[in-house]
């Protein structure tokens, strides 16, 4: 999927302030993935302790090893992105949870 075809889906969904916003969303998205930005990789190995901070957040997706791999070659993507899922309360949104004390990852479960 491309700009366009981003922009095309939020002028069917959205009028006014709400499509102006949405779309400078996918402008900046766009611009981000079409940069030079790389994320820093991450050091750790399976099996090492993950320690977690109050300014960390987490998205559950459960033991699921599909979409565990989808998320690392894609990030975080809400539903809508892939799917038509009509009009509900919280569209385009992600669901994290902030970690409330430090923790370490292995104690979460």
């Amino acid at each position: 999927m491309n700009s366009l075809e981003c922009k095309k889906y939020s002028a069917k969904k959205y009028k006014g302030k709400i499509r102006k916003l949405v779309d400078s969303q996918i402008d900046q998205f766009f611009k981000i993935e079409n940069s030079q930005f790389e994320l820093e990789e991450h050091k750790y190995k399976i099996g090492d302790e993950v320690k977690l901070s109050t300014s960390h957040y987490l998205h559950g997706i459960g033991n699921n090893e599909k979409i565990a791999d989808f998320i690392a070659e894609h990030g975080i993507l809400s539903k809508e992105a892939t799917v038509d899922l009509g009009n509900h309360a919280f569209q385009f949104v992600v669901g994290l949870w902030k970690v409330k004390n430090n923790i370490l990852l292995s104690n979460l479960y």
